[in-house]
């Protein structure tokens, strides 16, 4: 399954409290995750004193200060369709910023695939982050923004598909955001052009819901090609005469061939093998291949003697 963007919402800098916004979960797509950044001055004793999507509490995933500001990005999953309210109580009135993105499409158990990476700057120039990802992942950042004069500004990298910006006022102290995201790869390099100001960046890789890996419906008897391998629940190779039937096993590298359906395993209590395999999942054939290895079908050993 792919991971989607489903909307961004943000809110202008404000100094009231508590600070809201309503955010419009979609109704298409399953397998949701609300982010939740926001951005806030420290310098003058304010502090977050409570979160709140949906009426319920996310989870911190990154938190970055420096000096006299500070940005987190947080996260909910599974948050309720429709218009949702994104809450904020602060404990003073200093300026202040939140917004929130939703996908669908994400791991529902380990969301991140990693911990949060977070990076800091203070003049004009490059704010980067390498964040390490994988093929089908979608790396996603948050960037707070506090002006020391002039106004903060910031110029989304190339290849990353910006979902928030808005700039910090002049004057000293406002705050301003920007959110963003790029298909994942081995590396990712998260950044932004950054001009006057202070700024925060915080970067991970979302992970791709998966379907549960289950029983293949068919199973093979015709052809062996030792070339091919056979791996048991850890991963480790095994030899045909080492698969036994009803057993739980991986296989790699293998083609559709004929196929012998069997409602049970008790016509060979002791010994099998698999030469090849498919899983039906919806009305699609998905067969194994060596480059599918990372998201192999889990099987189990066709009944049938050595």
């Amino acid at each position: 399954m792919s991971i989607a963007w489903d909307a961004t919402t943000q809110d202008p800098p404000v100094t009231g409290s508590p600070e809201t916004l309503i955010h419009p979960v979609g109704a298409a797509g399953e397998h949701r995750i609300a982010l939740l950044a926001v951005g806030w001055r420290t310098d003058t004793g304010i502090t977050l004193a409570a979160i709140t999507f949906a009426g319920q509490v996310p989870v911190l995933y990154g938190n970055i200060s420096t000096g006299t500001s500070t940005g987190r990005l947080y996260y909910l999953l599974a948050p309720p369709t429709g218009p949702q309210t994104y809450s904020v109580t602060w404990s003073g009135g200093i300026a202040h910023v939140i917004v929130c993105s939703t996908y669908t499409g994400v791991d529902q158990t380990n969301p991140f695939l990693n911990a949060a990476l977070t990076a800091s700057r203070a003049t004009p120039g490059v704010l980067n982050i390498n964040v390490p990802s994988q093929t089908g992942n979608l790396v996603v950042d948050f960037l707070s923004m506090t002006s020391t004069g002039a106004g903060a500004t910031a110029v989304v990298g190339a290849g990353q598909t910006q979902r928030a910006n808005q700039n910090a006022a002049a004057g000293g102290g406002s705050q301003g955001d920007g959110m963003s995201e790029e298909v994942g790869a081995a590396t990712v390099a998260m950044s932004w052009t950054v001009g006057a100001g202070t700024h925060r960046l915080i970067a991970g890789s979302l992970r791709p819901f998966v379907e549960p890996r289950t029983r293949a419906i068919k199973y093979f008897t015709n052809i062996w090609d030792p070339t091919h391998a056979i791996r048991d629940g850890q991963g480790a190779r095994l030899e045909s005469n080492e698969v036994h039937a009803d057993e739980w096993i991986q296989a790699d590298g293998f083609t559709l061939g004929e196929s012998i359906a069997y409602d049970d395993f008790i016509k060979d209590p002791t010994k099998s093998r698999i030469v090849s395999l498919t899983h039906r999942r919806g009305a699609v054939d998905i067969k194994t291949s060596t480059n599918q290895f990372g998201d192999v079908i889990v099987a189990r050993a066709a009944a049938g003697r050595m």
